[in-house]
């Protein structure tokens, strides 16, 4: 699967997604995935977001947050990248068209870099995890998350995606308005529904799930071994939310 059909997939879906207003629950997601590391953000660290979509973690760490970070947000996506760029007035927010398995960036750059939700739709998520690393600097944070789908929920998102493969654009959304009612129902970790979130806002959620060409669901231990291999310290490995794995780069670190 090509980086160009996840690109054209994602230009089409935030054409069609791309919106100043975010569902408490994707914020109350994004205050759930910094928690580990947010006592360690100072103003002026260069922060780095992999797969930056529609901005909802640019926007909570710019609001309620006692420190102004350097943030730089990269997307396969140039919908998205126009979105933010035209959306922010921070001269310290970048959005750059860029592939997470080849970071166009020097070894050693970024204070903090995160993936988060994004590095399963990746044409190679361990190539991407590399080049996280890479660019983190020695004592710098590294974060993902990625969910965990096992079970029964793997069976059905795989047969949505089935069908939704299977379906142009406007039949994908056409399957995603069917779902719509029942999304409170599913194991989703982001929590979002009807109850409290806009129709529109859990279609958006739905077709991330079920309409992109690509998806590798990584099992935690998938993560583990990933930080395990390049020497990062876990400082965050909640074993209820195994969607998510926090750890920070050695202090000596020369990786290639």
């Amino acid at each position: 699967m090509s980086t160009k059909e996840t690109s054209d997939y994602y230009n089409t879906h935030w054409t069609s997604f791309a919106c100043r207003e975010y569902p408490q629950a994707k914020l109350l997601q994004a205050a759930l995935f910094f928690s580990p590391v947010i006592e360690q953000f100072q103003s002026n660290q260069k922060v780095l977001d992999v797969g930056c979509g529609d901005g909802v973690h640019r926007y909570y760490l710019r609001n309620g947050q006692r420190f102004i970070v350097q943030f730089t947000g990269i997307d396969v996506s140039q919908q998205s990248i126009a979105f933010l760029t035209k959306l922010t007035s921070e001269t310290q927010d970048t959005f750059l068209l860029m592939d997470a398995c080849d970071l166009q960036f020097d070894d050693d750059m970024f204070d903090l870099v995160f993936a988060h939700g994004a590095i399963g739709y990746t044409e190679s998520p361990h190539k991407a995890f590399l080049e996280m690393v890479r660019v983190c600097k020695p004592g710098g944070y590294i974060g993902i998350f990625s969910p965990e789908i096992k079970g029964v929920s793997r069976i059905i998102l795989n047969t949505a995606r089935g069908f939704a493969q299977m379906l142009s654009g406007q039949g994908q959304q056409i399957l995603a308005d069917l779902l719509v009612p029942f999304f409170g129902l599913a194991p989703s970790e982001t929590k979002i529904s009807l109850k409290n979130s806009s129709w529109q806002q859990v279609r958006e959620v739905i077709l991330t799930d079920i309409a992109p060409p690509h998806l590798t669901i990584l099992l935690h231990q998938n993560l583990l071994d990933w930080f395990k291999e390049k020497d990062i310290a876990i400082i965050s490995d909640d074993p209820h939310y195994r969607s998510m794995v926090w750890g920070k780069k050695p202090e000596n670190a020369s990786i290639p």
